[in-house]
C-alpha cells in the first residue's frame, strides 16, 4: 500500500487490473492502467507510458526506418517491414535493396541487370 492506513483502513487501488492494485488496501485510492503516463526517472527521455506489464517505457513506434525507402518514417523506433522502394530510383544506387527484401543481396543486384536499359516513368 502507499503507507495511508489509519488502524483498520488503508487507502490504495481497489482494481485487480491496474499496475498498482493493492489487496491490503480498503479505501479507494488512484489506480494506474497500461498506456498511463509515468517517469522512468532518466532525464534524457520523455513521453514514457506503462507497458502492459506495467513497466515505464519510452513506447516504441512502429515504421520504416530505413532512411533510403519511399516511405521512411523518421519518427519510428521499430522497424516494421513495411519500407517500400521505387526499382527505377533505385537502380544504379551503391548497395540498394533494390527488391526490397530488407537485405542488400543477389537478389537485388539480379534486379538491377533485368532493369538495365529499362525507361522509368
Amino acid at each position: 500500500n502507499d503507507g495511508s492506513c489509519d488502524f483498520a483502513t488503508c487507502a490504495g487501488c481497489l482494481d485487480n487490473t491496474a499496475c498498482n492494485y493493492d489487496a491490503t488496501a480498503t479505501l479507494a485510492d488512484v489506480c494506474t492502467y497500461p498506456g498511463d503516463p509515468c517517469d522512468d526517472g532518466d532525464a534524457a527521455t520523455t513521453g514514457e507510458v506503462l507497458g502492459v506489464d506495467c513497466s515505464c517505457a519510452v513506447p516504441e513506434v512502429p515504421g520504416c526506418t530505413y532512411d533510403a525507402a519511399n516511405n521512411y518514417n523518421p519518427v519510428a523506433t521499430l522497424d516494421d517491414g513495411s519500407c517500400t522502394f521505387d526499382p527505377c530510383t533505385s537502380v544504379g544506387c551503391d548497395g540498394a535493396d533494390v527488391n526490397g527484401s530488407g537485405q542488400v543481396e543477389t537478389g537485388d543486384l539480379l534486379a538491377v541487370l533485368a532493369s538495365f536499359g529499362a525507361a522509368c516513368d
